[in-house]
């Protein structure tokens, strides 16, 4: 066949062999998680209802909100502590949710969120497989992610942070209620709101802690914890304990105010 024929015919058998990117992989995290919250706010919705008709009765849910995912930016607030695995939620002691400043709009990159994440992982972990990736476009916004597989030496999970840029909302719903157990959500002063869920592991084992902070601006941030390894590592092994993070240190991860250049740099939706 032709020169240009050939060279046309194998760049598409390249691209056939070639792996998903992972910028299509974060994008395909993104509408995974806004899925997941939908099916949440559904399943209160038909519990409601089945109060309402029928009296009594007990819906038993077992969802999870998500899982998707150098130079160092300066790390302050205090490094999340380790902690023996929460049962329940952390009691609601949060105080305002961090607000980006005007003047820190320096664009910070996916490597930089991985190290800074990294710094502040608890010093008992260790951290493998990186992943990061940066969206321009696409819904819910732009964003940023990333995360690592951990392990404690008996067995690996992983943990990431997204943090997106969706459109601004004039109130933010809690999403929690008495037919989602080990949810919990705290209304802050300022208008945001933080949701720690830490649901019963999935009926094959998979369990995925997290911390969700909703602000008005459009901000979402988002931390998780679960005990499958990480998405690079090539394992599937689920770690045999619950999440390597606590709720509590889910919490401080979503509440520290390292956070505040990256939600700062990342810009709104067109």
């Amino acid at each position: 066949m032709p020169f240009e024929d050939d060279l046309g015919h194998a760049l598409r058998e390249a691209a056939k062999a070639s792996p998903l990117p992972r910028l299509e992989l974060l994008a395909a995290g993104a509408a995974q998680r806004g899925q997941r919250r939908k099916r949440r706010r559904a399943v209160l919705a038909s519990a409601a209802s089945v109060a309402v008709l029928a009296g009594a009765g007990v819906v038993a849910l077992q969802l999870r909100p998500t899982v998707a995912s150098v130079s160092t930016l300066a790390a302050t607030g205090p490094t999340a502590t380790a902690h023996s695995a929460a049962a329940q939620p952390p009691a609601a002691s949060v105080g305002p949710s961090p607000s980006p400043s005007p003047t820190a709009a320096t664009p910070v990159s996916s490597s930089q969120v991985l190290e800074l994440l990294k710094s502040k992982l608890p010093a008992n972990l260790q951290v493998s497989h990186p992943v990061n990736e940066e969206r321009s476009s696409g819904m819910p916004g732009p964003g940023v992610m990333a995360g690592f597989t951990l392990t404690d030496g008996s067995g690996k999970g992983n943990v990431s942070i997204s943090i997106t840029h969706g459109k601004p909302r004039p109130s933010v719903a809690p999403e929690c209620g008495p037919s989602v157990p080990k949810c919990t959500d705290t209304p802050l002063p300022d208008g945001s709101n933080l949701q720690v869920y830490l649901p019963a592991p999935a009926v094959a084992g998979e369990q995925v802690w997290s911390a969700t902070l909703q602000r008005r601006d459009g901000i979402t941030l988002e931390v998780e914890s679960g005990n499958v390894p990480g998405m690079n590592s090539g394992d599937t092994e689920l770690y045999p304990n619950a999440p390597l993070l606590t709720g509590a240190q889910l919490t401080a991860l979503a509440e520290d105010p390292v956070w505040l250049p990256v939600m700062a740099s990342i810009p709104a939706p067109s």
